[in-house]
């Protein structure tokens, strides 16, 4: 199997089949490949094409309402990628506007009862980050900041519940540093690698976050467990971290290699420090040797990264290949649809115009998509 096919099935670029198997050819990393471990950088030429046309699968109970319309997010720099090409967007978008993570949301009204497309691609620059963190050096937290308010709320996928505070708290009471944030997020770290198994997620399972992972829980060896995918992982690390009052927040992205390869994990706010990313399902899937019955269930996958011997590697550091679409969470989309998704949740949009995150982009369930997201290495 090729690298990432026999990973843990990553949340794909397609809104119809959120979850499916990367079809490509990369190979697993070489056991001495030192990328991960040096200062390493790589461009690439990214380019994202969706092609949306009318279902005609639906329930009779959907009806047609104004659904020519689409949202998506526009190349952005972060900490492991630099746009460096103006980006080819195809057809103009009818509006561009920033959110309150720093997103540029394109959206487009297009005509009803015709296909419609758009290509946007561009040159990047991806990176790794590799932190030495010396715990010593963790300060506090500004409180009243607005930065800290955002990614300490509770949020439909990311909720502060009482059943999370508990797991919280729990947490605290065992750690050996509950007042370091640092260290304290390593606890949390290693609780969601033992207690979470990967599963996909079902294609158009519209029970998403927190509060749906917590639900169904089920014990091996005396031991509860919870079961998801890299969104799940994330979703439950972040709620836990929030419910600590360690800030902590999605990037949903994937790896640049050939196509759909796409994937999300977390970033978590250190002070003193900054914003460090965590992968947790990496680190469980590539690295945590749980022993033969937990590592048959959980679609383990030793051969991905063989140089990497310590899942604590994916706490601070993250490889040179990844690239991201969207920062945070609870992204508001302008305009707001005005569509009822009450019965059918689709792309996790909610309440009034509020999606979970976006990954590719969003539309009316009225539609459907081919699509494919490729990247081509800039020698």
């Amino acid at each position: 199997m090729n690298l990432l096919n026999c990973l843990f099935l990553f949340l794909s670029i397609s809104m119809i089949n959120l979850y499916v198997y990367a079809e490509s050819s990369v190979p697993i990393l070489d056991n001495n490949d030192e990328s991960v471990f040096k200062p390493y950088s790589r461009e690439v030429e990214n380019t994202f094409h969706i092609k949306l046309k009318e279902r005609n699968d639906l329930p009779d109970d959907i009806k047609p309402k104004d659904y020519g319309h689409f949202w998506s997010v526009l190349p952005r720099d972060t900490a492991t990628q630099k746009i460096i090409s103006t980006p080819n967007i195809n057809p103009t978008p009818t509006t561009i506007s920033m959110d309150e993570h720093g997103n540029q949301i394109a959206y487009w009204k297009f005509k009803e009862q015709q296909d419609f497309e758009v290509t946007i691609s561009f040159k990047m620059k991806t990176n790794n980050i590799l932190n030495e963190i010396n715990p010593d050096r963790v300060t506090k937290y500004d409180e009243e900041s607005s930065e800290y308010k955002l990614y300490t709320r509770s949020e439909r996928l990311i909720a502060i519940t009482d059943e999370v505070i508990k797991i919280a708290n729990d947490i605290r009471e065992t750690s050996l540093n509950p007042t370091n944030p640092y260290l304290l997020a390593k606890d949390v770290f290693y609780w969601v690698m033992d207690h979470m198994l990967y599963e996909l997620v079902p294609n158009l399972n519209r029970e998403r976050g927190v509060v749906h992972i917590l639900s169904q829980p089920f014990e091996i060896n005396n031991r509860v467990y919870y079961k998801g995918d890299c969104g799940s992982y994330s979703f439950l690390y972040n709620s836990i971290l929030r419910a600590l009052g360690i800030p902590a927040r999605m990037v949903v992205g994937g790896w640049s290699f050939a196509t759909n390869q796409h994937h999300a994990w977390s970033e978590i706010l250190i002070p003193g420090i900054g914003w460090i990313p965590v992968d947790v399902s990496a680190a469980d899937v590539f690295r945590y040797d749980e022993g033969e019955e937990i590592n048959k269930l959980g679609r383990k996958s030793f051969e991905i990264f063989p140089q990497i011997k310590d899942p604590v590697y994916f706490f601070g550091n993250i490889d040179p290949y990844r690239f991201v679409d969207s920062i945070g969470s609870d992204l508001e989309l302008n305009p707001k649809p005005d569509w009822d998704f009450s019965p059918y949740l689709y792309k996790w949009v909610y309440d009034n115009g509020i999606t979970g995150v976006i990954q590719g982009g969003v539309y009316h369930i009225l539609l459907e998509e081919i699509s494919q997201h490729s990247f081509v290495l800039i020698e």
